[in-house]
């Protein structure tokens, strides 16, 4: 199918090109200027009448062919995403409780006497947890709506920076400011569950 739009748009090209470029002559004396004379106007009218039909025949291929290829790349993007989702096993819901979890488990108290343990939990969240929620990106925007999902994704991320700040600060040695973002992750997560929760009882609502 791929292969098909791009012939169609390379096709759709030269349609154009060659019309686009065709000259259309108009007899000396059958100008519409002083004593027949060929004005510009003239000229653009003669190839109009010889040539728009085809040109504008190229035109809409061109455009439709690319806009053919753009769908087919949506589509393939799409289908693998779906694939990955569904070998997870959990939703977009259960992967962010999974989240929380994790952030919940993490030592308490002084991060300083368990830097490693902190970090190796950090790196699950950002680096196995966070990824398998975003494979989830493309059916959210469609089940949600772009502004429900934009509401969203605006705390998810907010989440995901303290997540890093958090890990980068103990990197640093500087176990207090990571327990200020790990602080701020967990009520950025818990806003961001929250607003997919309305989200989704809304479009339960909608469709009961």
């Amino acid at each position: 199918m791929k292969q098909l739009a791009f012939w169609v748009f390379v096709a759709g090209v030269i349609i154009s090109a060659c019309y686009g470029a065709k000259l259309a002559p108009v007899e000396e004396g059958a100008g519409s200027g002083p004593d027949g004379a060929v004005t510009p106007t003239d000229r653009i009218s003669s190839w109009w009448d010889a040539a728009a039909m085809p040109f504008s025949v190229g035109v809409l291929m061109m455009v439709g062919g690319g806009l053919l290829g753009r769908h087919i790349d949506k589509l393939a993007h799409a289908s693998a995403h779906e694939g990955q989702v569904s070998a997870s096993g959990d939703g977009p819901g259960e992967v962010m409780d999974k989240i929380g979890k994790e952030l919940d488990q993490l030592p308490a108290g002084n991060l300083g006497d368990s830097v490693q343990e902190v970090q190796a939990g950090l790196d699950r969240v950002l680096e196995e947890l966070v990824p398998e929620f975003l494979l989830h990106r493309t059916r959210m925007i469609a089940d949600m709506g772009l502004e429900h999902f934009a509401e969203m994704i605006g705390q998810f991320s907010s989440f995901e920076r303290n997540t890093a700040r958090a890990w980068s600060a103990l990197t640093d040695g500087v176990p207090s400011e990571a327990e200020v973002s790990i602080e701020r992750a967990k009520v950025a997560l818990v806003q961001a569950k929250e607003a997919f929760d309305r989200s989704a009882a809304g479009a339960d609502s909608a469709s009961a």
